[in-house]
């Protein structure tokens, strides 16, 4: 999609995506939940992702922008093989500068599968620390940088909290989990949600 600003096109990419630092949870959750909450291992096969004792996924797929197709793998690597720009947001400004790409929406990698955690006070903390990563992101370029923060699926009372925290942050958008009242399918108390 493209829109004009200041009397020329620029090309807006809707569908760009993190690779979430080492430190996304560990720097930011409290104290009490760094034990489980996710972190990375250095493992013979690569990086890995751990969270509540149970590897969650590798650097791989997710992480190939700027590599031939020739040199694609599905894991084995670690975040020294990772480019700057999906986690360092100078790195993305100048990785967008190089592609003509004048504002990016950028959806969670890790952050998409990791919170299916079982304890709710856990899962919030992370949601909350995801998104203040997210802010803190947006903040170096908030007319170029959309990175999108992740909603709580306790409740509909948690997601709203979440989601006015994040607007309060200055989040334009937030990926779903599920539907915000916790289900597959929309019901009539989601319409809080939806109003707000």
């Amino acid at each position: 999609m493209t829109t004009q600003i200041k009397g020329k096109y620029e090309l807006i990419s809707s569908d760009d995506h993190f690779v979430e630092p080492p430190g996304t949870w560990q720097d930011r959750v409290p104290e009490r939940f760094k034990v489980d909450a996710p972190r990375v291992e250095r493992t013979p096969q690569g990086d890995v992702w751990i969270a509540e004792g149970k590897r969650r996924g590798g650097v791989g797929l997710s992480a190939l922008a700027g590599r031939k197709y020739e040199d694609y793998k599905s894991g084995g690597m670690t975040y020294d093989d990772v480019r700057p720009g999906f986690y360092d947001p100078k790195h993305r400004l100048r990785d967008m500068d190089q592609d003509g790409v004048w504002a990016s929406v950028i959806y969670p990698s890790v952050g998409m599968g990791i919170f299916p955690m079982q304890a709710p006070e856990l899962h919030l903390a992370c949601v909350r620390a995801y998104n203040d990563f997210t802010a803190e992101f947006n903040e170096s370029s908030p007319d170029r940088l959309f990175g999108l923060g992740v909603l709580p699926r306790n409740s509909i009372d948690v997601a709203l909290a979440e989601l006015e925290r994040m607007a309060k942050m200055g989040i334009k958008g937030a990926y779903l989990q599920k539907y915000p009242s916790g289900g597959k399918y929309p019901s009539a108390s989601d319409e809080r949600f939806w109003a707000a």
